[in-house]
């Protein structure tokens, strides 16, 4: 989502910089994106720069959004680092300040830069950047080689359940005062419910809304319950403390605090399943935590719904062998012996787990993964706890990291001989190396492998979870903000 000018065309030639001015223009960011750095294409003067990032007010420069250290300006595109923050869409003008005059960076000042407005203001290089800004001196006609590196915020994939429109089969429906009423939606993928929400008629009552989880087609244990609200015309969103939601059944429940038509209710054959379950409930008293009641009728819909956000699905990008062909037969391994083969992972992932397919041998299993130096195991990146060799998918849980791109070995250590997994020593495996090195099973993993003994022609049922990326990239954030309590002492 990067906005300004990343490249300089025909119409950009060198500038004119003054020291000691913080000066920029503005450009419009059409999505919300977190700010990763400000940059310009350099002209090699070797002069001092820090940039400033400013929202807007009315077309100027308003409050201090960014900045950047200093940095010196080379040849190309010189990137100056910044705390990463969340940038709205809107429009941001990049400033600069220089601790010395020259050509830093290219301008235009053609026609197509005819509506551009540069602001300025004076301000002594060693300076901090104003927090708000003060100045109003401008001209116009002059685009600068400045641009912001801003990745787009993902957009939230919904998941919402209920009905969002009121469509001709509804009409004004008919709800009596302290009652607990609602209907039940599937949901069919996990989400985050965010809230509960009707489609109002502007009755101006309160109302209060739940949901519940079902069981065997009625309502079961409460899962989210919202302050009251009053029912105005269109959506009315109540909010609720978010909660994950897995696929199943849902209930939508709403109480009023006087009777009316608040909502629409679809009664037409298309509702004729709809069951709707009902409990005499006090609007002040709090909402039931498990559903007693048994009251029910059917063919009613009604324009309630759940904003929910679906969960992103995670990208598998597994190496080895998931599943066992017709290739893979039993195999025949030695206790005491650390042994496995390479594996190749095409993009950067966060290894989950180190996995074998087991024969339900009942040997103690401890497994680690090793890169590669010249087709050869290398330095341990991951080493497991013992597991029990089981039938099926055998998963030992490893400290989650983020492995490059590149070979990888899954290596594996038992305590017992015997066949605990399926091998292929076919000519599809012809190419598989096997590299085997002798362990006490209680001994820790070799941090560096040392054994050279390898054979080829058999590749193992073994395989690493790995989802696609760096799921572990969070970054602390230091806020040098102070708490003060009043009065003191205070409790």
């Amino acid at each position: 989502c990067n906005i300004g000018n990343e490249t300089s065309t025909a119409d950009f030639t060198t500038g004119s910089f003054t020291a000691n001015f913080l000066l920029g223009t503005k450009y419009t960011l059409a999505e919300e994106g977190t700010l990763n750095s400000i940059n310009l294409l350099g002209n090699d003067t070797g002069a001092l720069v820090k940039m400033a990032v400013y929202d807007d007010n009315a077309g100027a420069p308003n409050n201090l959004i960014a900045t950047s250290g200093p940095a010196t300006v080379g040849s190309g595109v010189v990137s100056l680092a910044v705390t990463p923050v969340v940038l709205p869409a809107g429009d941001y003008w990049i400033m600069s300040n220089y601790d010395a005059s020259g050509g830093h960076t290219n301008v235009n000042t053609s026609a197509s830069a005819a509506s551009s407005v540069v602001y300025y203001s004076s301000l002594a290089f060693d300076n901090p950047m104003p927090a708000t800004w003060a100045g109003s001196a401008s001209f116009t006609g002059q685009d600068i080689s400045y641009f912001l590196d801003i990745t787009c915020t993902p957009a939230a994939s919904t998941c919402n359940i209920g009905n969002e429109t009121s469509t001709a089969d509804f009409t004004t429906g008919s709800f009596t005062a302290n009652f607990l009423l609602g209907t039940k939606y599937t949901l069919a993928e996990e989400g985050t419910l965010n809230s509960i929400n009707l489609l109002g008629n502007d009755t101006g009552a309160l109302v209060k809304m739940a949901v519940y989880d079902d069981n065997a087609g009625a309502p079961n244990n409460l899962i989210a319950t919202s302050g009251p609200a009053t029912v105005g015309s269109g959506v009315v969103s109540l909010a609720v403390t978010p909660v994950v939601l897995p696929a199943g059944d849902y209930w939508i429940m709403s109480n009023y605090d006087a009777s009316g038509g608040h909502t629409n209710v679809n009664t037409s054959a298309s509702a004729a399943s709809s069951v709707v379950y009902y409990s005499s409930l006090a609007f002040d008293n709090p909402m039931p935590a498990t559903w007693a009641g048994s009251a029910s009728f059917t063919g009613q819909d009604i324009s309630y719904f759940l904003d929910i956000t679906c969960t992103p699905a995670a990208s598998a990008c597994n190496i080895g062998n998931e599943t066992s062909t017709a290739d893979f037969t039993t195999g025949s391994f030695t206790a005491n012996f650390l042994l496995g083969t390479k594996y190749t992972l095409a993009e950067e992932g966060t290894l989950n787990s180190i996995n074998l397919l087991g024969n339900d041998t009942g040997a103690l299993v401890k497994m680690a993964v090793y890169d590669d130096n010249a087709g050869a195991p290398n330095n341990l990146i991951a080493t497991s706890g013992p597991a029990t060799v089981g039938s099926g998918v055998v998963s030992l849980a490893v400290t989650p990291v983020v492995l490059p791109a590149g070979d990888y070995w899954i290596m594996s250590n038992y305590d017992a001989s015997g066949g605990h997994t399926n091998v292929n020593t076919s000519a599809s495996a012809a190419s598989s190396v096997v590299y085997y090195s002798s362990l006490a099973f209680d001994n820790p993993m070799p941090a560096t492998w040392a054994g050279s003994a390898s054979f080829t022609g058999q590749d193992i049922s073994y395989f690493l979870d790995i989802t696609c990326g760096n799921t572990l990239g969070l970054e602390d954030v230091v806020f040098n903000n102070k708490l003060s309590l009043y009065p003191n002492p205070s409790s």
